[in-house]
């Protein structure tokens, strides 16, 4: 395992260790009060309000929820696809990108910025308005990036078996020996 991937996984079980310390202490927390918040109810509720709108019928939640799974989706594109994008090609000043408009790039670039914002602002008031629909969110997450995970590792390029490998060596060797 070369060096950058063992600092990615060795941050990445840190960041396991510290959510496992979050929850364990926020859930330690709330079993420690006698009253816990309306943040912790599930369903519609006279309490679960976002941007000003009360969600207090099946209706206006099954509308939050739906919104929560699609823009959940929206964002993981937009963080696994768009975004790795523009930086490995856009970013990159080493590859060329005179077979892409330029307006393509900008619309691109923008787009995805103006939509984190627009998402940002959205999220947070739904995130902090009651905890079943960040559960949704988290759930739905989840499930995109181990999806896009698995379809970016099957269309992947693929190391040849080391036997090839070996005869590909020793073919360009004899070839180049003989060529003297």
């Amino acid at each position: 395992m070369d060096q950058q991937l063992q600092r990615v996984k060795w941050t990445t079980r840190l960041m396991e260790l510290w959510i496992i310390a979050i929850i364990g202490g926020i859930t330690s927390a709330l079993l420690s009060q006698s009253t816990v918040d309306t943040f912790y109810t599930f369903g519609p509720s006279s309490t679960f309000v976002i941007l000003g709108i009360t969600i207090d019928t099946p209706l206006k939640y099954s509308i939050v929820v739906l919104y929560s799974v699609l823009d959940t989706l929206v964002t993981a594109l937009l963080y696994q696809v768009v975004t790795p994008w523009l930086t490995l090609v856009v970013h990159d000043t080493t590859v060329s990108k005179t077979h892409i408009s330029y307006f393509l790039i900008h619309e691109i670039s923008l787009i995805s910025r103006i939509y984190a914002w627009i998402d940002w602002l959205l999220y947070i008031n739904i995130l902090l308005s009651q905890i079943d629909v960040a559960l949704i969110q988290l759930l739905t997450d989840a499930l995109c990036t181990i999806y896009i995970t698995y379809v970016y590792l099957d269309t992947s390029v693929q190391e040849a078996p080391a036997a090839t490998t070996t005869a590909a060596i020793e073919m360009a060797q004899t070839d180049t020996s003989a060529s003297m």
